[in-house]
């Protein structure tokens, strides 16, 4: 039985920053900054993954002088490596690399910014690889530095799926329907992305996903296989026929993108970051079956991403948190949830989250 999202989970409004009067910018309070690492159990026959590093801004301010600390000494690298493209530069520093976050990998009072660790895994290794910690520095004072700190175990283990689910936070979107970094208005409408990658070693069949929206938003009507709560505050969506191929495999086809629209209510407060939005994603062990589908006949509102379980190998990062950003009472302006009811819960190909693993496969494999 696939474990299910808390319908109940509560919403939190954060004061978003940003809005405040400049004469208040003197005296802005500092920010609670969270830090998750997960994903780093490799599925047995996997070359590696991508593993998720989740920052949380949990407000009330802005964060100064974000820096980013990778702890490897208690890592066996002769089993598994880690690349930090995001760092630029450097080597390690006693077991340590330092990186600077700027720009939009820092998130505002409660927003989330997702970073990617690839863990390589050397020819032969199995089992435990130790363990990574990773540790957010700041420069202003952080009222909790209890979770400023996250060590993850690192392990090779048991054949199978291993989705890895990724939903930015949900902002306003532009005339053309792209994301923007501004707020959704009240009563206005937007777009909850979400991405999800087979990174095991198994091939996945049908894919279920589960959506909790936060207070004061709700989803639209999105298919048949798709079940809202009404309110639809919470919605469950089963494509059961289709097939969740794996990246170590098929590189190309591996993944989904999953458009819901999303309404943000009339009488919601503003400017705030609605927090305590989640997404979960599950497959199911593969049973041969000549109906499951390709890309090319997928159910309606599905299409597969295109990358350059049984048992979930690793749930840690099978599910992920969003906030929805809201402005104040302002007229509604911009695309209009009509023009995203047409693609329903779409579920779209996109490439090479996995493009630097899949290589070193066929590399290794040439020499071999």
């Amino acid at each position: 039985m696939m474990t299910r999202l808390a319908s109940g989970a509560a919403a939190v409004a954060v004061v978003v920053g940003l809005f405040a009067a400049p004469a208040a910018a003197a005296a802005v309070d500092p920010a609670d900054v969270e830090v998750a690492l997960t994903g780093t159990t490799i599925a047995a026959d996997a070359d590696g993954k991508v593993a998720t590093i989740t920052i949380t801004n949990n407000g009330p301010g802005p964060i100064e002088g974000l820096e980013l600390v990778f702890v490897s000494t208690d890592l066996d690298q002769d089993k598994v490596t880690f690349q930090i493209a995001f760092c630029g530069p450097g080597g390690p520093v006693l077991g340590e690399d330092i990186c600077p976050l700027d720009g939009d990998d820092v998130p505002p009072p409660g927003g989330h910014r997702t970073l990617d660790v690839n863990l390589v895994r050397e020819a032969g290794a199995t089992g435990d690889a130790g363990s990574l910690t990773v540790r957010v520095n700041t420069a202003s004072p952080d009222p909790d530095e209890d979770n400023n700190e996250s060590t993850a175990p690192v392990t090779i283990n048991s054949l199978g799926a291993d989705l890895r689910v990724l939903a930015p936070d949900v902002y306003a979107v532009d005339s053309h329907g792209n994301p923007t970094r501004d707020p959704i208005p009240a009563g206005g409408s937007s777009v909850l992305i979400v991405d999800i990658f087979n990174q095991g070693d198994a091939d996945g069949s049908g894919l279920s996903i589960d959506v909790h929206l936060p207070d004061h938003v709700t989803g639209e009507s999105v298919g048949n296989e798709c079940t809202p709560s009404q309110p639809a505050q919470d919605l469950q969506c089963a494509f059961e026929t289709v097939l969740v191929s794996t990246c170590t495999e098929h590189p190309d086809s591996c993944g989904f993108r999953f458009h819901l629209p999303v309404t943000v209510a009339a009488d919601a407060p503003g400017p705030v970051a609605l927090t305590g939005g989640n997404v979960a994603a599950f497959t199911a062990a593969l049973v041969p079956q000549p109906d499951l589908r390709d890309s090319g006949h997928l159910p309606p509102g599905l299409t597969r991403i295109t990358a350059a379980s049984p048992d979930d190998v690793d749930g840690t990062d099978s599910s992920a948190e969003f906030s929805v950003f809201v402005a104040g009472h302002l007229p509604v302006t911009g695309v209009r949830i009509g023009q995203f009811v047409a693609l329903g819960a779409a579920l779209v190909v996109f490439g090479a989250l996995l493009v630097l693993l899949a290589r070193r496969r066929r590399r290794t494999a040439s020499i071999g």
